[in-house]
């Protein structure tokens, strides 16, 4: 007689094996992990290096710029343009002035209100030095936009944040 059962070649795998394998995944990723971070300790934080464009002094822009001082809840004053024009090669006279009354170093940053994207940066401006000019960092349409002016004060020693002030405003076309 016959049997009625039949017979599957199936292969077991046996808990040895799944042990093993979950020890090597996760030895893996626990390495990946530590590449990661020794990665990011190296790198750190770098504070923004000094403008090259920098002059001494304060400048004299045209009236129609309407240059002024602002002075912040944070105790520090920028000088800067009210009206910003694009101009021909794409960058924007600003006049941003750190004045040589302040103790800290400042950094000029606009963006565009619509997408967010920084289209100019200064880098850190020392007291009693001032940009006139801040070239563009991405090539964006020659129309009127909407933007926000943010100024970052630092403390020169320890580059540790005095205050961030925020300005919108429009960028006009050249």
């Amino acid at each position: 007689m016959k049997s009625s059962y039949r017979s599957q070649n199936l292969k077991v795998q046996t808990g040895k094996k799944r042990i093993y394998l979950f020890a090597g995944v996760a030895a893996l990723l626990a390495v990946i992990a530590l590449i990661l971070l020794v990665a990011g300790i190296r790198k750190g934080y770098r504070p923004p290096s000094f403008d090259a464009n920098a002059s001494q002094g304060t400048p004299s822009p045209d009236e129609g710029y309407l240059y002024d001082t602002v002075t912040t809840n944070f105790g520090y004053e920028f000088g800067i343009a009210a009206n910003l024009y694009q101009q021909e090669d794409g960058s924007v006279n600003a006049f941003f002035t750190n004045p040589s009354s302040n103790t800290v170093n400042l950094v000029c940053e606009i963006s565009s209100d619509e997408s967010g994207d920084i289209l100019y940066k200064t880098g850190a401006i020392r007291p009693g030095e001032y940009v006139a000019s801040i070239p563009r960092l991405r090539t964006f349409a020659n129309e009127a936009a909407a933007i926000t002016v943010t100024i970052y004060a630092f403390e020169p020693e320890t580059w540790y944040s005095a205050g961030t002030t925020s300005i919108s405003t429009i960028l006009q076309a050249w």
